[in-house]
């Protein structure tokens, strides 16, 4: 588990479609053979620091385009949702596109930055939902894992639902148990939380959640993603940015 606290044949039809297209990087020149899928979802519940924080909120769409820029391959696909309440609008992805020779890697990731810009503007005017649905949304979507996919969430995993309350648990001292996954949903994903124990923003006290806390959050969340498939080396928590 990794903690973070703060691709000769096509080449000259490639070069010249990007004469045509604008800018590319090396993950633009050639669609990899098996593609991936990129989930982003993005805790829009009123308890997000992420979302309620100005600086905060940039500062996570900075880290989250700059890991799928890491790993976009052009003919990879990202798909975009929002977590919060428990409805139907929840279910629906925001954004879903697919990279390619007319969507190229840099196109891809602006529209998902208007797409995150969008659900800041929605916040702003809304205060939030006022569930966390963090787990009802992960088990709903069923995350396609081939090689290369990943799962990001901009959350301060802090999940409030009917069927768990992470505060409750954590206010008293007990350990984080969040419900058991249905099945191994996300065997051979990468997953990544960012924002993870955030609970105040960049524009006044950066606030994270006592030491004792966060370990209790990790530690339930490691044992929630194992559990769903995830190896160990493929869970990210981001803490600090």
């Amino acid at each position: 588990m990794r903690i973070a606290i703060y691709a000769a044949s096509l080449l000259p039809f490639t070069a010249a479609l990007a004469a045509c297209s604008g800018s590319h990087g090396v993950a633009d020149a050639k669609p990899p053979s098996t593609s991936a899928h990129h989930i982003v979802i993005v805790d829009v519940s009123a308890s997000s620091a992420a979302l309620s924080d100005v600086l905060l909120r940039q500062a996570v769409q900075r880290r989250i385009t700059a890991d799928l820029k890491k790993s976009l391959q052009l003919g990879d696909r990202i798909t975009y949702y929002e977590a919060g309440s428990r409805n139907a609008e929840r279910m629906v992805a925001t954004l879903d596109i697919k990279t390619g020779y007319s969507q190229r890697v840099p196109a891809a990731l602006t529209k998902l930055s208007k797409a995150m810009g969008g659900s800041a503007t929605k916040f702003e005017s809304t205060g939030g939902d006022g569930g966390t649905n963090l787990l009802l949304a992960m088990e709903t979507i069923q995350p396609s894992c081939a090689a290369r996919s990943t799962v990001t969430v901009s959350t301060d995993g802090i999940e409030e639902s009917d069927a768990y309350s992470t505060s409750a648990a954590l206010n008293a001292g007990k350990p984080v148990t969040l419900p058991s996954p249905p099945t191994a949903y996300l065997s051979g994903c990468h997953v990544r939380l960012v924002g993870l124990g955030l609970t105040g923003g960049l524009s006044g006290q950066n606030q994270v959640l006592p030491a004792a806390q966060l370990a209790a959050l990790r530690k339930g969340w490691t044992a929630y993603l194992q559990a769903a498939g995830v190896a160990p080396d493929a869970i990210e928590f981001v803490s600090a940015l």
